[in-house]
């Protein structure tokens, strides 16, 4: 069997004649790391906390430099926050929108990966 590793969150494993892929599939970014998951009005797909702030660094509505980081969207504008996935709008957040008249967008903070789940129960002998 291979070496035991960091618990990763849940895929299905690969059949057991192939060695275990080298890297998880995209679907999470690195656990704990921020990372734009949609602009407002799309589905923010995240498994972790969701922040809607600024998505420009300057201007109004905005234009150039985007925010990459909750830090950066907090440093220039209000931000609220929810439990994902959800759409990336205000009404989602049950908030008032603290950047009204300006671009917004969601960035995702992954929660820390879920514990192993115990392996499936042996299926019947027959």
């Amino acid at each position: 069997p291979p070496p035991p590793g960091p618990p990763q969150p849940p895929i299905s494993p690969p059949p057991p004649s192939l060695p275990s892929p080298p890297m998880l599939p995209i679907v999470e970014p690195t656990w704990g790391q921020d990372f734009v998951c949609s602009d407002a009005g799309a589905e923010c797909r995240c498994n972790g906390m969701v922040y809607m702030g600024k998505k420009y660094l300057k201007h109004k509505p905005g234009r150039k430099d985007q925010t990459y980081t909750v830090a950066q969207m907090q440093h220039v504008g209000g931000v609220i926050m929810s439990p994902g996935p959800i759409m990336c709008n205000v009404g989602s957040f049950n908030a008032a929108d603290p950047n009204h008249h300006y671009h917004q967008h969601c960035i995702c903070v992954a929660y820390d990966p879920p514990p192993s789940p115990p392996p499936p129960p042996a299926p019947p002998s027959a």
